[in-house]
């Protein structure tokens, strides 16, 4: 070993090149206790401010090359959340909950987890979990229940349920290479058979893709789901269901810019999120229109008060309006002259679809109405479908010359059954004409961002 030491440095002076004695480190590696004296001391001889360190402390690009060093590397990322919320609490809330849950909560511990055996430090995986919960807390101004903080688990991922596929992911993942390095290696070995033992004592069988970290996490999602659906609690079977489908949490990808209207206030992301998740938004209350309201707030999403759903309405039109012109369609907001007793939401003047011109007409129905538990909670997404349905009669004398199209979507963000092909339509044509892929995104976003301001200034208006 010190031989092959001497030669790389040898063959590296004959071409100009110095090995930097104070950044090299010795590792002895399954060397014997009484003669790892002797040999660090042939080696500091040869190559003087050659540094030593202890096994607990030995790593390899961040990763921990000793079992015993997983549980100190795991406690020094705990740190991180704790020292950086304070700096966090002097921006906007909600670009520190984007900051925190994209930089600092899983993201930051991913390598680690995919690199080291960290499945086997339970109690410091916890106590990083507690931390991000605590911060999310504080930075959201919002108390989480078991319930909705395991909820907030299954688009957050937990380090405690993140370790074991990570780490099992990444073996698989890199077994080829392994066999092309170390050919005489027998794979699976050391770690991955503990990691695959783990496994075993959880679940019958693998996933046929054992190189997907998804592969491995979808069961213990599957469960975590069918444990919260398993409530006789209506409102929650209801919000379990419907938060599943596509674009109900855009705003949640949506970068928080204030200039481009992206930022939700503090009260709009404690709302945001405690409607999302099932947590109680303030004490019990009675409503302006006299009617009780519970810690839940849902009340005030179909109160005969409600004062957010003008608002709401007039920035869904917004959105759809630029889109349009964006794509060469102008347009013209409630257009008079159409029909005699009602106006739609808006009128393309160029054609849409068949030489004909669009006629929208948006709408928001509240997915936890007393009337609406029953079916939005059997299929998500079947009540903006029945609103579709009337708005599409109300315009039935429109059809000849016009292209009707409603837009209807739920308190949850859900989009009804016409109304999804057609933004995805229209974002479609954003990218096509514009040539930015981000066009898709950026439609969803504003319309979920409208939804979730409609619903904060709903309940707002009531207490």
């Amino acid at each position: 070993m010190l031989t092959n030491a001497i030669m790389i440095r040898d063959s590296l002076s004959s071409i100009g090149l110095e090995i930097n004695n104070s950044k090299c480190e010795l590792l002895l590696i399954n060397h014997r206790d009484i003669n790892k004296p002797q040999t660090s001391k042939l080696f500091q001889d040869r190559f003087p401010s050659l540094s030593i360190p202890d096994p607990t402390n030995w790593q390899l690009l961040g990763s921990p090359l000793h079992q015993e060093s997983a549980p100190l590397h795991l406690k020094a990322k705990i740190k991180v959340p704790h020292s950086i919320t304070e700096n966090l609490e002097l921006i906007e809330p909600h670009q520190a909950f984007f900051i925190m849950i994209n930089c600092l909560s899983i993201p930051k511990l991913t390598y680690l987890l995919s690199s080291a055996p960290c499945f086997k430090c339970k109690e410091e995986l916890e106590e990083f979990d507690t931390a991000i919960k605590m911060n999310t807390e504080k930075i959201s101004n919002a108390a989480f229940g078991k319930n909705s903080w395991s909820q907030a688990s299954l688009p957050i991922r937990f380090a405690t349920d993140q370790s074991l596929p990570c780490f099992l992911s990444s073996s698989f993942a890199c077994q080829g290479l392994v066999n092309r390095l170390l050919p005489s290696l027998t794979l699976p070995h050391g770690e991955v058979i503990n990691a695959t033992d783990a496994w075993s004592a959880l679940r019958d069988s693998s996933p046929r893709q054992k190189e997907t970290q998804s592969a491995w996490d979808d069961p213990s999602c599957r469960d975590s789901l069918a444990a919260l659906l398993d409530t006789p609690s209506p409102w929650n079977h209801c919000r379990l269901l419907t938060t599943q489908k596509s674009h109900t949490a855009a705003w949640l990808e949506a970068f928080p810019i204030a200039s481009v209207g992206t930022l939700l206030s503090p009260d709009e992301l404690r709302i945001t999120i405690t409607l999302r998740t099932g947590a109680n938004i303030f004490e019990s209350t009675e409503c302006r229109c006299g009617k009780f309201v519970d810690r839940l707030g849902l009340h005030s999403l179909s109160c005969i008060k409600n004062a957010g759903r003008f608002p709401r309405h007039l920035a869904i039109n917004s959105v759809l309006k630029r889109s349009l012109t964006r794509i060469g369609l102008p347009s013209v907001l409630e257009p008079v002259g159409l029909t005699k007793d009602r106006r739609p939401d808006g009128l393309t003047l160029n054609p849409w679809y068949r030489c004909r011109s669009l006629v929208w007409d948006a709408t928001v129905v509240d997915s936890f109405a007393e009337s609406h538990y029953t079916v939005s909670g059997a299929i998500p997404g079947s009540v903006a479908t029945d609103a579709e349905t009337a708005k599409c009669r109300k315009y039935n004398d429109l059809l000849d010359n016009h292209f009707i199209q409603p837009v209807a979507i739920e308190t949850t963000g859900v989009y009804g059954k016409s109304t999804a092909p057609f933004l995805n339509c229209l974002a479609n044509k954003l990218v096509d004409i514009l040539g930015d892929p981000r066009e898709r995104q950026c439609l969803h976003q504003r319309l979920s961002l409208a939804v979730v301001r409609g619903n904060t200034a709903s309940i707002l208006a009531c207490v």
